[in-house]
């Protein structure tokens, strides 16, 4: 299963977000994040990526399952074992990295202001951004169905 994320989805969700969370406060000016702001925001993501796939690594049954790769425009979750994950969850799987990886960089962002309003926020963020890994994750845990063949086939390799 690969899933494919775009940084410009990602900068969009952290743009609106802190747009919401400048109006909510009453200070839109040094709040809110716009497009010109990508290049701080692609700083900060690289750290998250790392969260993510650390958290994932650490969590899946078989570690060595994840590949990510962090290209130019976007991210690449690669995960090996594609028989054994339902693809029917790929939406779901995709959507909460996203959000994720999102929500991450709001973190980061709030903190950057300095201001103790938005870190007070950050803190909330953070708590929401970790139950989205673990949508993600629960997600991830639920199997697929194995072809009957490739059953056979593993049964004889003595995979089982």
């Amino acid at each position: 299963m690969n899933i494919t994320i775009k940084k410009s989805d990602i900068y969009a969700h952290v743009v609106a977000l802190t747009s919401r969370a400048g109006r909510i406060m009453g200070n839109y000016d040094k709040i809110a994040a716009s497009a010109d702001n990508e290049e701080i925001m692609n700083l900060h993501l690289p750290p998250a990526i790392v969260t993510a796939e650390a958290y994932l690594q650490e969590h899946l049954k078989a570690t060595n399952d994840l590949q990510l790769r962090d290209e130019n425009e976007q991210v690449v979750f690669r995960f090996k074992s594609e028989q054994t994950y339902s693809e029917r969850l790929h939406g779901l799987v995709a959507t909460n990295l996203r959000l994720f990886l999102a929500y991450r960089v709001l973190v980061d962002w709030l903190y950057l202001n300095h201001l103790p309003e938005s870190m007070e926020i950050a803190g909330n963020y953070r708590d929401e951004s970790m139950v989205f890994l673990n949508n993600a994750l629960n997600a991830l845990a639920q199997r697929g169905v194995m072809p009957e063949m490739e059953y056979h086939k593993r049964l004889q390799d003595g995979c089982f």
